[in-house]
């Protein structure tokens, strides 16, 4: 039995690498209006539509400070509309045209669940471990072991980019984060995989 162990351990060091994998943030969804020809946004509104209005200013917050560094002009909705019962599209409406800005950028939490998924682990055969001495490898084939259960969180955001001049919707994306951990971390990771995605576009 002794001669089991290393095998053992290979099997559990990648089980704890299947089991504790790193949050990710991805996009899975984009789209973009061919029609739109510029120029690229120089002043933005960034509009949360989180319940929670702690996590409203800080995903506003870090969208602005990370569009400042960009050079664009950026504008809290929270700054306008503190209140989230006030939170409407003709609110919204009224926000863009006291600010003269020139794009809306409106983030949403589309969903959040538990996604389950089966993992299977293979036993090795004997080329896979070259330079073990043959005493302590006892399998000379590929098999299966039994399924392990994988569980991951996933939140779903959705992210739409407006035209204030025209009112018209020029890019939108569905993002997955998951596993996600501390919210701060989170939002950083995700806000620049948004605005990275509109640089590419050239809209800002």
């Amino acid at each position: 039995m002794a001669g089991r162990k290393p095998f053992s351990c290979i099997v559990l060091l990648s089980l704890t690498f299947l089991l504790t994998s790193c949050a990710t943030t991805r996009l899975i969804d984009t789209w973009k209006d061919d029609q739109f020809k510029g120029p690229a946004f120089k002043k933005i509104m960034v509009v949360s539509l989180m319940k929670r209005p702690d996590t409203r200013q800080r995903v506003e917050d870090e969208f602005a400070g990370q569009l400042n560094a960009m050079g664009v002009n950026p504008v809290t909705c929270y700054s306008c509309i503190p209140d989230l019962k006030n939170l409407t599209r003709e609110e919204v409406v009224r926000a863009v045209g006291k600010t003269n800005v020139e794009g809306v950028l409106i983030v949403e939490l589309r969903k959040a669940e538990t996604r389950v998924e089966s993992v299977r682990t293979e036993s090795p055969t004997m080329g896979e471990f070259v330079g073990f001495d043959s005493y302590m490898l006892t399998a000379t084939s590929r098999s299966y072991d039994s399924a392990m259960i994988k569980r991951d969180e996933v939140v779903t955001m959705s992210t739409r980019l407006f035209d204030a001049r025209t009112g018209k919707l020029v890019w939108y994306s569905n993002t997955e984060t998951v596993d996600p951990g501390k919210a701060e971390r989170e939002i950083v990771s995700f806000t620049k995989t948004i605005l990275k995605a509109l640089q590419k576009e050239k809209l800002i």
